[in-house]
């Protein structure tokens, strides 16, 4: 069963971004593995160096930073507040 959709289900692999039939409906998967923090959540600093911090989204080391500068992962930003479903 697909979706919001009568037409039969169709699979794709498990990308970053998911095609939706809603031009509204934002689909997105992230697996990544952090590190251990620091006491400010950061990740080592050598994992770090030379990353677009603020603007991270290379998978390297196992996980991308997004949009964090110390934390990886998504601070305050344009979708903060949206409804967000998490899968273990």
């Amino acid at each position: 069963m697909a979706l919001f959709s009568p037409k039969p289900f169709k699979t794709s692999g498990l990308g970053l971004h998911w095609d939706t039939e809603d031009p509204f409906f934002f689909a997105s998967h992230h697996e990544d593995d952090y590190p251990k923090g620091n006491r400010q959540q950061a990740p080592p600093l050598p994992e770090i160096t030379g990353r677009n911090l603020g603007r991270d989204y290379e998978k390297r080391v196992g996980y991308r930073m997004y949009h964090g500068k110390v934390v990886p992962g998504f601070p305050m930003h344009a979708h903060w507040g949206y409804e967000t479903v998490t899968l273990p």
